[in-house]
């Protein structure tokens, strides 16, 4: 939606881990067609039980697609559903003074999604930092909130954070640390 819809700048989006940033660029590149060097779309996810959200993924895809389906199909049957919470999601959106905001028609600018997380080769992770083919372009950046504090991304004007971290959890009875994802508190927001 920012790309589509809000002026030049790169987007900068933080989640929880590598499976979850493989998932998002994975999206990102098939819905915005992007053709980077490298696609991760062929990279093995980590295990289900790495990620709280482990295969809510696919409901996720299903939901999106059914919703999709409906939007095309002309039904307007289901008027009361698109109301209400995901009223937001309409293709019109509204200033600050309730103002409509025109949507560009036709195909979005040029994009370029690329990952960052620690296991990504030197090469991988400089690309972020490399300048863009033209102005037109815009960087679309997915990464882990780690990233938030040890590295400044040029030209990145937006940034969407899913309020979510993996915190290392002690296990008193076993003996066992693990991350579990959780929500960030409002200090670290």
């Amino acid at each position: 939606r920012i790309h589509r819809r809000l002026p030049q700048g790169g987007i900068l989006v933080f989640v929880t881990g590598k499976q979850d940033i493989n998932y998002v660029v994975r999206v990102l590149r098939k819905r915005f067609n992007d053709k980077t060097e490298r696609d991760i779309t062929n990279l093995p996810l980590e295990n289900d039980h790495d990620s709280e959200w482990g295969s809510g993924y696919d409901q996720i895809d299903r939901d999106a697609d059914r919703m999709e389906d409906r939007r095309h199909d002309g039904d307007d049957d289901d008027d009361e559903e698109e109301e209400g919470v995901d009223s937001d999601m309409s293709d019109v959106d509204h200033d600050a003074d309730g103002v409509p905001i025109p949507v560009p028609d036709g195909p979005c600018r040029p994009c370029h999604i690329l990952p960052l997380h620690a296991l990504l080769s030197p090469e991988d992770q400089v690309r972020v930092l490399a300048p863009l083919p033209s102005d037109d372009h815009r960087l679309i950046v997915i990464s882990t909130n780690v990233a938030e504090t040890s590295l400044t991304i040029p030209n990145i004007k937006y940034v969407v954070d899913t309020g979510r971290e993996k915190v290392k959890v002690y296990d008193h009875k076993t003996g066992i640390s693990s991350l579990k994802v959780s929500w960030i508190s409002k200090a670290s927001a």
